[in-house]
Formats: C-alpha cells, structure tokens, sequence
C-alpha cells in the first residue's frame, strides 16, 4: 500500500485508491504510448492523458512517485537511449540515441545519462559490447 507523506497539497482529493488507480493509468501510458520520446511533453500535456489537473498529477509525482516531473521522463528515456544502445544500430550515433529518446540536445543526454548512469552514453554503448 502506498504511503502519502506530509503535504502542502490538498490532501483531501488524494488517497491511496485513487493515487493507485493513477500510478496504474500514468504507468499504462508510459508504456504502451511512450509519451516521454515527445521532447516537448510538459506535465500538463501528460496530466491531459491520463485525465487529471496538472496540480494532482504534480502532487502524485511528490508524494507517491517521490521524485519531480523532470526526473521522472528523465528515467524512461534514458531506459529508451540505453535499448537503442544496446540495440548496436551503427548507423545511429550517440546524438541520434538522444534524439530518438526524446531529449532536446546532445548535452542534456550525455549529462541526463551521466546523472542516472554514472558514466556517457559513449561508455555504456562499448560496454555493452554494441
């Protein structure tokens, strides 16, 4: 069960049933239409998606996801970059991964990767023999 931690939101809207059913709509979406590849998907377009107010998929994301909008869509395309990586595609170089993963330039990825994967997209892809 999911644990709603002190909040400068509105409580009341929010519990653990329908922060499930939620997490269970955004994570559906995620998956099947991979909305993050979109690099000018704001919170509000996502919140449209899965039908709720930006200011309660922003509360969802705080106090149940426990990390911030950025971060979140930062994680699945850096998942995205690291199977088109190991995918070995030589045609496709490492700003090419950025792009098809949704970021807007080289730099945000190899510093987006660096953050979450603690070495360059460069590195990953020779280390996982592509």
């Amino acid at each position: 069960m999911l644990k709603q931690t002190q909040s400068k939101f509105d409580s009341n809207w929010l519990n653990a049933e329908k922060a499930d059913k939620y997490l269970r709509r955004l994570h559906s979406l995620m998956k099947s239409q991979k909305p993050y590849l979109d690099s000018r998907l704001t919170l509000t377009d996502l919140a449209t998606m899965i039908d709720l107010p930006p200011q309660y998929l922003s509360q969802l994301f705080n106090e149940y996801i426990k990390e911030n909008y950025f971060d979140y869509i930062t994680k699945w395309r850096i998942e995205e970059a690291e199977r088109l990586l190991k995918r070995g595609d030589k045609d496709m170089n490492i700003d090419d991964v950025g792009r098809e993963a949704g970021f807007n330039s080289p730099a945000s990825f190899n510093s987006a990767f660096i953050k979450f994967r603690g070495m360059g997209p460069g590195e990953f892809r020779e280390k996982s023999g592509k």
